[in-house]
């Protein structure tokens, strides 16, 4: 294991040996006529000697050795004894002799040029090494040396040592193919990457997080267990980052950002509690103008990804053809998810502390950070519904004109260029968009506020443009319909955005396809919840029912044609045509009035299955068909 030297003092050599230091070369070393030494071994002997001055003077005479014996750089096996003889240390202590005033400035100075001698020394060899790694069997050779964790030693003073271990694990997988047998290497490698950092405190650490992140590309996602050693000291020091100042803010914040959200993939489970919990909990001092307040590093986290995308939001499409576009987008959404992973904490807290008496270790801060941040994530979800609503806006003037005259800016001109640049994908297949939505989903089912429901109604033109244009996009979508319900705009949107209709033709096709997931099944039921809410309100501002004929046919059909699993989602799709059919007007049509009696018997068709229902389905079943009946008995079937 790695063991720096505690101290980093410049050389101290005793009083009664300097004639020994004089003995090795003499102060003015431009008179100094040396002879060389032959024998390297005695050099390295004194090399590994725990006292500074016997080091000093292996290390003259090891300079004379190769300065003289020019076959000795050619000898890889020399080289190598000579790598490990020279301690880093005692290398680094002789650097800083410079620091100390000193009579004897010509031997300084020389003492200087022989550690940089060393150093340059030490940096060929590294470039060879990477040479080396980049070949299958060079790869190989240094996952199987002994000297294999000197390299992760060597990160914080060779950051090229960075580059050899990353060729070196990709080139050994594609030559051999066998992730899982490298996984025991990549974990220690990433324990001494962080062991060395974690002893070097003051060096910058975004190097170590971009090299972590290339690392966690070779190992699974989603990991349930085994969570490693590593992965509590790095989070943490990911919450430190977010709270220091780099000399390039953008890409410290890019490398925080990008390795947070390749670890939540990574430890889907273990990592969001370590990140966002309260075992990692630090508090820093925020100072502005006025106040000086102590923040959790967490909150600061959290702050850092909301204020990075409600600064680049608004200018996001008008900046879709400028050079960086592209990680711009990467880092929005790795933004987004993390917010979105954010919230699913924000839930788990919630429903530990709904049967617990002591509710303040479950918060990850206090309620008054708690509820600054809920403000500031709703003011982050209205920015993006605009963003979303222009960008929809963007895909459908695709084919405008541009502007005749140059001095013309309208929005109108301002989307259609933007629509002709190639850097922005498809809207359904944009994944800074899928996070966007991933997140409103969470949010508007948890935020109460009828500002941030009424703003979200008013993109329904954007979900039913998007609706069937990707199968995982159901989902989110649905997740943000469900809460029109509780808005009458949101209800007014969906029947005019030709909602009513798109709904319906997923609905068949989930009953009628082969064995659908959950997710899917949990769609049609929340699709069913709230198309009930669509139809009364359209019913009491008195649409004819011919608006609902469709549904009830299909309800019919399905039940007749369909699979015979999915009672549940049949049952919640015959109870609300048994509901539209018995709010139908008493005078109706004859299709009307002949469709109310083919109907009659579907719900018995239906129950004659209830052995295979959850109890609550049933009896709200029982409960519909009784009523339905009664009420088309009244009027006479």
């Amino acid at each position: 294991m790695y063991s720096p030297f505690p101290s980093c003092q410049p050389c101290q050599f005793e009083e009664g040996k300097k004639s020994r230091v004089s003995a090795a070369f003499p102060s003015q070393f431009p008179e100094q006529k040396q002879t060389p030494v032959e024998n390297l071994d005695e050099a390295l002997q004194l090399l590994r000697d725990k006292d500074d001055t016997s080091r000093f003077i292996g290390l003259a005479r090891l300079k004379a050795i190769l300065d003289n014996k020019k076959e000795f750089l050619g000898d890889s096996d020399v080289i190598a004894k000579c790598w490990a003889a020279v301690p880093t240390g005692f290398l680094d202590r002789l650097l800083r002799a410079g620091d100390q005033k000193s009579n004897q400035v010509v031997d300084r100075d020389w003492v200087i040029s022989l550690a940089v001698c060393l150093l340059e020394t030490k940096t060929r060899i590294l470039q060879i090494l990477a040479t080396l790694a980049a070949t299958a069997h060079g790869s190989a050779a240094l996952l199987a040396s002994k000297s294999w964790p000197v390299l992760s030693q060597l990160a914080v003073e060779f950051p090229l040592s960075f580059e050899i271990i990353n060729l070196t694990f990709r080139f050994a997988i594609n030559a051999t193919g066998n992730i899982s047998g490298l996984q025991p290497n990549i974990h220690g490698t990433l324990s001494e990457w962080i062991t060395v950092f974690d002893y070097h405190r003051n060096v910058d650490t975004i190097p170590l997080f971009e090299h972590v992140h290339g690392l966690l590309e070779y190992l699974p996602k989603d990991q349930a267990s085994d969570i490693p050693r590593w992965l509590a000291p790095l989070t943490l020091r990911l919450l430190e980052s977010s709270t220091t100042c780099y000399e390039n803010p953008s890409k410290s914040r890019y490398a925080i950002v990008s390795l947070s959200i390749a670890l939540m993939r990574c430890y889907t489970q273990s990592f969001p509690s370590l990140l966002y919990g309260s075992s990692l909990r630090m508090d820093t001092t925020v100072i502005n103008k006025y106040t000086t307040t102590i923040k959790p590093t967490t909150w600061m986290f959290v702050q850092l990804c909301l204020v990075d995308i409600r600064s680049s939001i608004p200018s996001l499409i008008e900046g879709s053809s400028r050079p960086g576009y592209g990680s711009t987008l990467t880092h929005l959404t790795a933004c987004y998810d993390l917010i979105s992973a954010f919230i699913g904490f924000l839930v788990d807290c919630s429903d530990a502390m709904s049967g617990s008496d002591d509710d303040s270790d479950k918060l990850p801060f206090s309620p008054e950070l708690l509820l600054q941040i809920r403000e500031d994530i709703s003011n982050t979800c209205s920015l993006t519904v605009e963003y979303l609503c222009d960008r929809f806006q963007m895909s459908q003037v695709c084919g405008a004109i541009p502007p005749a005259r140059p001095g013309i800016r309208t929005n109108q001109d301002r989307l259609s260029l933007v629509a002709k640049t190639p850097q922005s994908p498809i809207m359904a297949e944009d994944p800074l968009v899928r996070s966007q939505l991933a997140m409103l989903s969470l949010w508007l089912r948890e935020d109460e506020g009828e500002m941030l429901r009424k703003e979200a109604g008013s993109m329904a033109n954007v979900i039913f443009g998007l609706y069937g244009k990707a199968p995982d996009l159901r989902y989110p979508l649905v997740m943000i319909l469900e809460q029109f319900q509780y808005n009458p705009g949101g209800l007014h949107h969906i029947r005019y955005t030709d909602g009513w209709s798109i709904l319906i033709d997923d609905l068949t096709s989930i009953v009628q396809s082969r064995a659908p997931d959950r997710d899917t099944v949990i769609c049609g039921l929340q699709m069913v919840d709230m198309m009930g809410p669509v139809a009364l309100h359209a019913i009491k501002e008195g649409k004819s029912e011919e608006e609902w004929q469709p549904f009830a046919r299909i309800a019919k059909r399905l039940v007749a044609k369909g699979p015979a699993d999915l009672l549940d989602l049949k049952a919640a799709i015959v109870s609300l045509a048994m509901e539209l059919l018995s709010r139908s007007p008493p005078i109706m049509s004859v299709e009307s009035a002949e469709l109310r009696k083919k109907f009659f018997e579907v719900p018995s068709r239906l129950l004659a299955a209830r052995d295979k229902m959850d109890e609550a389905t049933r009896e709200d079943m029982e409960l519909a068909a009784k009523s339905f009946k009664l009420q088309s008995l009244g009027r006479g079937r």
